[in-house]
C-alpha cells in the first residue's frame, strides 16, 4: 500500500511543483494570513522526498517475492501515457487555489476519494519521475509455458529491441509488471 501510494503521489508532481511555487510567490508577495503556504510548501516537499524514497526502495528491492519470468515475444512503446495522465487528471486540479484553505481543504476531500478509487482497483498512475529516471511503459505480449499474455512493463531497457529473451518482471497489479531483469 505504501508503494502504491508513493507511486501515486509522484504522479502529480507537476501539480506538487507548481503549488509550492504558487506558495512561495503568495509568501514573497508578504501577503496576510500566510499560514496555509507556510504549513503546504514543507509537507509537499517532504511528501515528495518521503514517496520518493519508498517508491525507489520498493523498486530496487531484492529477493523473488511477486517475481515471474516470461519470454519476451513483442513490446511497443507507450508513448503518450504520461501526457495523458497529466492532461486528463493533473491539469485540471490546477482549479483549485492552494493559497486558501477551503480551496485546500476541498483538493484534499477530492484528491482522498481519487485516491480511493486508484487504490481499490489497483491502478497504476504513470508518471513523470518514472519518465525523469528513464523507466519506459510498454505494452508487451510474454509467454509463459505455452501460454501468451499481454502484460505492461515498466523498464529502464528498450524492451522492444529485445524480443525473444526472457525476462523478471516484478508484480505490481494485474496488468503491470516492473521489469527486474533482462536473462
Amino acid at each position: 500500500m505504501i508503494f502504491e501510494f508513493s507511486m501515486y503521489f509522484l504522479s502529480f508532481l507537476p501539480l506538487w511543483l507548481s503549488v509550492v511555487l504558487i506558495d512561495a510567490i503568495s509568501i514573497i508577495r508578504n501577503e496576510d494570513n500566510l499560514w496555509t503556504e507556510i504549513i503546504s510548501i514543507p509537507l509537499v516537499l517532504v511528501g515528495i522526498l518521503v514517496c520518493s524514497l519508498f517508491a525507489y526502495g520498493w523498486i530496487k528491492k531484492k529477493g523473488f517475492q511477486n517475481r515471474e519470468t516470461y519470454e519476451l515475444k513483442s513490446a511497443k512503446e507507450e508513448r503518450f501515457l504520461t501526457a495523458e495522465f497529466i492532461m486528463s487528471y493533473v491539469l485540471p486540479l490546477f482549479a483549485f487555489d492552494f493559497t486558501q484553505w477551503d480551496g485546500v481543504v476541498l483538493f484534499v476531500l477530492f484528491f482522498g476519494v481519487f485516491w480511493f478509487l486508484v487504490y481499490r482497483h489497483k491502478y497504476f498512475c504513470t508518471n513523470l519521475v518514472l519518465e525523469i529516471c528513464k523507466y519506459r511503459v510498454y505494452e508487451c505480449e510474454l509467454k509463459t509455458g505455452e501460454q501468451i499474455i499481454c502484460k505492461r512493463v515498466v523498464s529502464r531497457n528498450e524492451l522492444d529491441g529485445i524480443c525473444g529473451k526472457t525476462i523478471r518482471t516484478k508484480k505490481f497489479n494485474n496488468d503491470y509488471h516492473f521489469e527486474v531483469e533482462v536473462l
